[in-house]
């Protein structure tokens, strides 16, 4: 009986762990129009990277883009990096990504999408429809 209740609750603390887990993303700075960008460098020479969550946000019933969740203090460090170039900061997963922007968090509960280039994604559903008409 002790076993099934500690191999219960080892389950649901691992669970528990996992959804709790926060994402990372690689930050670069680009162009509002997204015709130029380069990678964001922390201060060894590394890529710079961020925690935070990946969403997203329906533009209509078939499109919609990604964002990367970040705090206000986070956002505020990238953006004064970047704002050198005359560039914003952007999330990345790898180099051949598509575009993503940030969604900036304040402590305040408020939440609002960071200037950037991004791109709209098909829905599955219409891309599905769009090819059989």
């Amino acid at each position: 009986m002790q076993t099934k209740i500690f191999t219960f609750f080892l389950l649901s603390f691992s669970l528990l762990s996992f959804n709790s887990r926060a994402d990372s993303a690689t930050v670069y700075c680009a162009t509002i129009d997204g015709n130029a960008w380069d990678w964001l460098y922390d201060e060894s020479g590394d890529y710079t990277s961020v925690q935070g969550q990946w969403g997203t946000q329906k533009v209509n019933r078939s499109r919609s883009f990604v964002f990367f969740d970040i705090s206000y203090n986070d956002y505020v460090k990238y953006q004064k990096q970047c704002e050198k170039e005359g560039m914003v900061p952007q999330p990345a997963t790898s180099r051949h990504s598509d575009w993503y922007i940030f969604r900036i968090n304040f402590a305040n509960g408020k939440k609002i999408f960071a200037q950037g280039y991004y791109s709209l994604l098909r829905s599955m559903d219409d891309a599905f429809i769009y090819r059989v008409q």
